[in-house]
């Protein structure tokens, strides 16, 4: 890809309440939900939608003995030069492979991408507790430099 950057900024964060986190990124006029695993599809700005999803997540939490913070966050963000290579397609790929990468599978997500800055964005919003009840365990964020350098690669097409 020429005048690729290759320059993403991704921040990983726990948070106590599933419902607090989706609001978050879907409540509002710049989110575009682009991906999502494990829940019902349907119109994300009508409120009983909206509920019904994030029951859906809650539900899962009881797989598993209570955790303090059952949500996952993920932001990615990227140079605003790479604006024209970031479709919803290819943004898509490069969080699936950024959660693979930190093992951040079989469970509920949703890729939800914001157009509020000139930087294309992302954010990931997971359950931490998985399909199977396991806990996808808070040390996940350890991989994350080496999964930044990997996902740099994706952004310009080099893998």
């Amino acid at each position: 890809m020429p005048n690729c950057s290759k320059a993403m900024i991704g921040k990983l964060s726990k948070s106590e309440s599933l419902r607090t986190v989706i609001e978050y990124v879907l409540k509002n006029d710049h989110s575009r939900l682009i991906a999502c695993e494990g829940i019902l599809v349907g119109d994300y700005h009508n409120e009983e939608w909206l509920e019904q999803m994030i029951s859906d997540f809650e539900d899962q939490t009881l797989l598993h003995d209570p955790v303090a913070k059952a949500a996952g966050h993920i932001s990615l963000s990227f140079h605003p030069n790479d604006a024209p290579q970031m479709t919803d397609f290819r943004m898509v790929k490069i969080a699936r492979e950024y959660m693979q990468c930190m093992g951040i599978d079989n469970t509920q997500y949703v890729i939800v991408r914001h157009t509020n800055t000139a930087h294309p964005h992302l954010h990931i919003v997971y359950n931490r507790i998985c399909n199977d009840g396991k806990l996808i365990p808070a040390g996940t964020d350890k991989n994350a430099l080496t999964v930044r350098i990997f996902v740099a690669d994706l952004i310009c097409g080099e893998k």
